[in-house]
């Protein structure tokens, strides 16, 4: 459990870690490719970790270090046995192992304790409909898994509309380069948030994505290298403190965090400034000037579900409510993160409501001793060590989950109390 300091104001200049999700997709990318490919920059956390290690066990070469540069290379060796690859507790690679390994020939055993999520409807399912091999060893929809990869046939259409998910989509693009002739997607709705990322990098290995029509997006990869890569900064990861020092007050800079970047929680810029919040961004640097408490209103995060935690969090501290709209998919793929929020702002004293796809949070908390169980998840853990920076007297269980995503959270967290203690005692004001 982990105590949680209160701070007056915010005030300091940190840089963003490496991209969790850019990490994973050129991993993965890396493997699909021609010849070695090496990835710098990247980030060293349990989801990346157990991701190399299947790529070893599966045959693939793989030198190098997360701190001086991953160089994977091609597969060696295909073994004629079941490959069991165990992951744990890293449930953030589940999806980039079932998307890669459907497409990689072999037998392969996925294991993991994590069994909170079915991925039946969500990946299994409709991989399954493409002719894909995967069985379950247990429960439906969870871990342990049996996937015989292979080679698929491609060409086909997939209709891109409310029922398809972004990890599906994700796992078809990096399996391309193992799609003979590729696939046609047939959008009749936007692409989601992660697959558009997935688009990007996927472009930036030498994969094509190109509009044969007004609503056909032809994905397609017939020969993919790429020498180096560098990950771009997590905005996911500055989302956390840009929303505190939006919410505190204070001056903040972010470094590393690119401004064409394609990763759906680079919205967290725009929407500040919606609410009123200054910001200026540069040469990959995004610095914040704020009072403090914006006045609330409504923001549509249909295309950046993953800062709605962020911000529900933060919210207590405004001046008028906040409501998060656009949240239909994240509803229905995630109901339990709504509750969880729910159940966490109450704690808080903080009254939150759900109706339709809109989740309103009112201003305003009470002040006696809480405790937050964000039951494991590391959204919840980051999410509520930031409320309790702001509203004092709160302790986060788990603090260890953070480890999957964002290692160095708590060292960062430790920066910007002792940054702006140090402003507080001086009386300054940024």
């Amino acid at each position: 459990m982990r105590a949680i300091p209160r701070i007056e104001r915010v005030n300091g200049r940190l840089k963003a870690p490496p991209s969790a999700a850019c990490t994973l997709t050129s991993i993965v990318l890396a493997s699909m490719s021609d010849g070695p490919t090496t990835i710098h920059g990247s980030l060293d956390m349990d989801e990346s970790r157990y991701l190399v290690d299947a790529l070893r066990r599966i045959g693939v070469e793989v030198a190098g270090t997360f701190r001086d540069g991953l160089t994977i290379g091609d597969r060696v060796g295909i073994s004629a046995n079941d490959v069991e690859l165990d992951i744990a507790d890293a449930s953030g690679a589940i999806p980039y192992l079932i998307g890669m390994l459907t497409f990689t020939p072999g037998h392969f055993l996925l294991k993991g304790r994590d069994q909170s999520r079915d991925w039946s409807a969500v990946l299994v399912e409709p991989l399954r409909n493409l002719g894909a091999e995967i069985d379950y060893r247990g429960e439906e929809g969870r871990l342990p898994m049996q996937i015989r990869g292979k080679v698929t046939r491609g060409g086909m259409e997939i209709a891109v509309d409310h029922t398809i998910s972004g990890e599906f989509l994700s796992a078809i693009m990096m399996g391309v380069p193992r799609m003979r002739g590729g696939v046609d997607l047939v959008l009749h709705q936007p692409l989601p948030p992660s697959s558009r990322l997935t688009q990007r990098l996927l472009e930036e290995f030498g994969g094509i994505a190109e509009n044969a029509d007004s609503n056909t997006l032809k994905i397609s990869a017939p020969a993919m290298t790429r020498k180096n890569y560098m990950v771009e900064g997590d905005f996911s990861a500055g989302a956390y403190w840009l929303a505190l020092a939006a919410a505190a007050g204070g001056e903040l800079s972010v470094e590393g965090l690119p401004v064409d970047s394609a990763q759906p929680e680079a919205a967290i810029v725009g929407i500040l400034e919606r609410l009123g919040v200054s910001l200026t961004v540069s040469e990959g640097t995004v610095a914040l000037s704020a009072a403090g408490h914006p006045q609330g209103g409504r923001i549509d995060c249909a295309s950046s579900p993953g800062l709605v935690p962020i911000l529900a969090a933060v919210a207590p501290s405004f001046a008028g409510p906040l409501t998060l709209a656009g949240l239909t998919d994240l509803v229905a793929r995630e109901p339990q993160l709504i509750k969880a929020l729910q159940s966490a702002l109450e704690t808080l004293g903080v009254t939150s409501s759900l109706s339709g796809d809109q989740f309103t949070v009112q201003p305003g908390w009470d002040a006696s001793p809480a405790t937050i169980d964000p039951g494991g998840d590391p959204r919840l853990v980051m999410a509520f060590a930031l409320a309790g920076l702001l509203r004092g007297s709160v302790s986060v269980e788990d603090e260890q989950a953070v480890a999957h995503t964002y290692p160095r959270f708590w060292r960062t967290l430790d920066e910007i109390v002792s940054s702006s203690a140090a402003l507080h005692s001086t009386g300054l004001t940024p």
